[in-house]
C-alpha cells in the first residue's frame, strides 16, 4: 500500500518538477552589437542578452535609435 501511495505522489509531482526545471533554464545568450551608418561602423559596441540573433539585433536597434544618431543597419555577434 505504501509503495502505491509513493508511486502516486511521484507521478503527480514529477511533471510539475520537470516543467519548473525547464522554466528555470535561461536560454538567452550574450551578443555584442554595433551600428552601421553610411557603410561605416558608428559608435561603440554594446552587449545585449537575447534568445536569438534576430532578437538581439532588434534590441540593439531600439537601443541605438533611442540614443540618437543614424542607424542604417545593426550587426550582432554571439559572445562565447
Amino acid at each position: 500500500m505504501k509503495g502505491i501511495l509513493l508511486l502516486g505522489i511521484l507521478l503527480t509531482v514529477a511533471p510539475v518538477s520537470k516543467a519548473s526545471l525547464y522554466d528555470a533554464i535561461d536560454t538567452s545568450r550574450a551578443y555584442e552589437c554595433f551600428r552601421l551608418a553610411s557603410g561605416k561602423m558608428l559608435g561603440n559596441w554594446i552587449r545585449v542578452e537575447a534568445d536569438s540573433l534576430a532578437a538581439a539585433e532588434a534590441t540593439a536597434r531600439a537601443h541605438f535609435q533611442t540614443s540618437g544618431g543614424p542607424v542604417d543597419a545593426v550587426r550582432c555577434y554571439l559572445v562565447y
